[in-house]
């Protein structure tokens, strides 16, 4: 289940944001078990609940 190895590896949380590992990780998990890439499910992403900018992620203060 690429949603297990997304939770245990990290899978899409790197710089690419599985743009690039992604694609790959599911090519694999299609040769390993036999089924076609189109058959392996993509995993879901969730977008923030609000919309954050940069300057925020970089501050050093906690605001809350």
């Amino acid at each position: 289940d690429i949603e297990e190895l997304r939770k245990r590896l990290r899978l899409g949380m790197g710089p690419c944001q599985g743009r690039t590992c992604i694609p790959l990780v599911v090519k694999i998990l299609a040769q390993k078990t036999g089924k076609k890439v189109d058959e392996i499910p993509l995993p879901t992403s969730r977008p923030p609940i609000v919309p954050v900018t940069l300057g925020t992620l970089a501050s050093d203060k906690d605001e809350r």
